[in-house]
């Protein structure tokens, strides 16, 4: 890893009280969904937590990369054992969020830069840091990178990929973790993000850990041994600190397909394919957050390839194991077409 120690500036020896002069040595390139990121921080925590997350890119004298954030630590935060709700403010090429009541970060598109302020409590909780902060901020950006959030779970075989669309509690994370332990690979729980290039359709996983409501316990016993957990929302959620399954390379997928769990109480099994239209209806509705008008013919396209996938709707009852083994038998058929085409 080829890190970049900058020289502080004398003016930081002034007082600033508005921070603005507050040096950032710590300078690594970042490798993220195939784009580059340069990294600057004064915090040791942050720059670990930021650096465990991503594939450190070397040559720091290479052209302009394609984001700057620039992420200051400060001492005794006041940050409690919950994670603060976030407080937004959106304008034409502006982003500002607010955590808590001295932690927040600023990102302005147009410049390709992005600013944040965050107690060294917060980012040494490795959980919540890489779930909550780092996140939404990347989530933020990602459409000035041409990549397109969107609200879904993504497991895949042999490159191919199968997009997991639901409401919340409808079982996306545990299934698809499920799925994993079946031989499947893991790549998101909560978000996965549209990457439309010349030759089809791609989709990249989400860099943070799989996150669990606490009541899926009943389902996967072993997150009685989990040794993370973040509270926010006011909902605690557990991770296990490392995989149980070896994790994928950070890698572009070919998704083949989509579905959309629908959970039940008490209720047999049923998966139906679904026409175009039904597709289209529900994809509309799948996206992270509603962006800039100048993104909405990047994400129409996005979409628009995604739509013309075949779609699945699985009615199941209260067994995520149930969902994983759909998951599991629907990309090895998908995969087995492709072999004999």
């Amino acid at each position: 890893m080829e890190i970049m120690m900058r020289e502080i500036p004398s003016a930081t020896r002034y007082r600033d009280p508005l921070r603005r002069l507050t040096a950032t040595p710590l300078v690594v390139y970042l490798r993220i969904m195939g784009r580059r990121v340069r990294m600057e921080s004064n915090s040791a925590a942050i720059f670990g937590g930021i650096t465990s997350l991503f594939e450190c890119d070397g040559g720091l004298s290479s052209p302009r990369p394609d984001f700057v954030w620039r992420l200051v630590g400060e001492k005794n935060g006041g940050v409690g054992h919950a994670w603060p709700e976030m407080a937004a403010f959106s304008d034409e090429g502006l982003r500002y969020v607010n955590l808590g009541q001295r932690s927040f970060f600023a990102i302005d598109l147009e410049a390709g830069e992005a600013i944040a302020f965050l107690s060294e409590e917060m980012a040494s909780d490795t959980a919540g840091f890489s779930s909550v902060f780092v996140a939404t901020l990347f989530d933020l950006i990602a459409p000035v990178l041409g990549l397109v959030p969107v609200a879904a779970a993504c497991v895949a075989l042999q490159g191919r990929a199968l997009l997991v669309f639901g409401p919340p509690r409808s079982g996306k994370t545990t299934s698809t973790y499920l799925a994993g332990k079946l031989g499947l690979e893991f790549h998101a729980d909560q978000a996965s993000y549209l990457d439309l290039q010349p030759n089809g359709l791609y989709v990249w996983g989400q860099f943070w850990p799989a996150a669990f409501r606490e009541e899926s316990v009943q389902f996967l016993p072993e997150l009685t041994s989990a040794t993370k957990s973040f509270t926010y929302g006011g909902h605690t959620y557990v991770c296990f600190s490392k995989q149980r399954f070896p994790a994928p390379q950070a890698r572009a997928v070919a998704p083949v397909a989509c579905i959309f769990l629908e959970r039940r109480d008490s209720v047999a099994p049923q998966l139906m394919a679904m026409g175009p239209a039904e597709r289209r209806g529900l994809l509309e509705n799948c996206l992270a957050f509603q962006d800039d008008r100048r993104f909405a013919p990047q994400y129409a396209s996005a979409l628009r390839a995604l739509g013309e996938l075949p779609g699945y709707r699985l009615v199941y009852g209260n067994d995520p194991a149930v969902a994983a083994t759909f998951l599991r038998s629907i990309l090895s058929v998908h995969n087995s077409q492709e072999v004999t085409r």
